[in-house]
């Protein structure tokens, strides 16, 4: 029986994930030019935790490892002239006075893998492996808008969640390339097709008060509120690289490796 334990510290990040421009011009003189803002991306603690097994057959082994992380950006943006780009509980304005995004993940997978470890040279190792990935993530995306014309101030604000989960088939190979007999390069590739449902939940909320901070008009419409679920095939490419030292003890019935690299 073997046991593992990771710290990693990766940044998640989506695409199209955008909620404000600038570089809007006043139709009579040329626009400056402007940029997209996101989420301010980060980086963030997380760990992976796993057992194994060697087989008596043939040198096989199965191992299982978990995988959690949390991760969460947000920005903001004050002054007029940004173009939203979300139409949210039916902006009708072409510019808003401030905005604010956040996003935030839970992600969690559980790999279950057969695989052998063998060298095929005195100095390069293979472990070819086949087996089963599964996961769950919870995404929240969340914008706000503040506008105001000559009679009222509004705020809106859209409030995304998406809970995911699949599982599917993986394989790959991971290889150790030697320089001595305790220290190497290590090199991990796998491939996975996930079989995945999505669902995706959206509210657009409205909330309109007189000249900014007068009696309210309404109090929190619900503009929109609308669910996406559908199921789909994800493949997914996982790979990493990095320096490992090991040792073996007690006529090597034991054994301890650590390593330390960016995948």
């Amino acid at each position: 029986v073997f046991v593992t334990a990771d710290f990693i510290y990766w940044t998640a990040r989506m695409d199209n994930l955008g909620y404000v421009m600038t570089g809007l011009g006043d139709g009579i003189t040329n626009a400056g030019k402007g940029s997209v803002h996101y989420p301010d991306w980060d980086w963030d603690p997380g760990f992976k935790a796993g057992v194994g097994l060697n087989l008596p057959h043939d040198g096989w082994d199965v191992y299982t490892e978990y995988t959690w992380l949390h991760s969460s950006a947000s920005d903001s943006v004050t002054g007029l002239n940004h173009v939203p780009l979300w139409n949210i509980a039916n902006l009708d304005a072409t510019s808003v006075n401030n905005a604010h995004t956040k996003w935030d993940i839970h992600f969690n997978a559980i790999d279950l893998s057969l695989g052998r470890n063998y060298f095929i040279s005195q100095f390069l190792t293979l472990r070819p492996f086949i087996g089963f990935k599964g996961s769950w993530i919870n995404q929240d995306y969340h914008v706000n808008y503040d506008f105001a014309d000559q009679i009222i101030v509004s705020q809106l604000r859209m409030r995304n969640d998406q809970d995911f989960w699949g599982i599917g088939l993986r394989f790959g190979l991971n290889t150790a390339w030697y320089v001595h007999r305790n220290w190497s390069f290590y090199g991990d590739l796998a491939l996975t097709a996930l079989w995945s449902q999505f669902d995706s939940v959206r509210n657009d909320i409205r909330n309109d008060s007189q000249n900014g901070g007068g009696t309210p008009l309404n109090t929190d419409i619900t503009v929109l509120r609308t669910e996406n679920e559908f199921h789909t095939l994800k493949a997914l490419l996982e790979f990493g690289i990095g320096l490992r030292g090991e040792w073996w003890f007690m006529d090597d019935r034991y054994h301890f490796l650590i390593q330390a690299g960016w995948e």
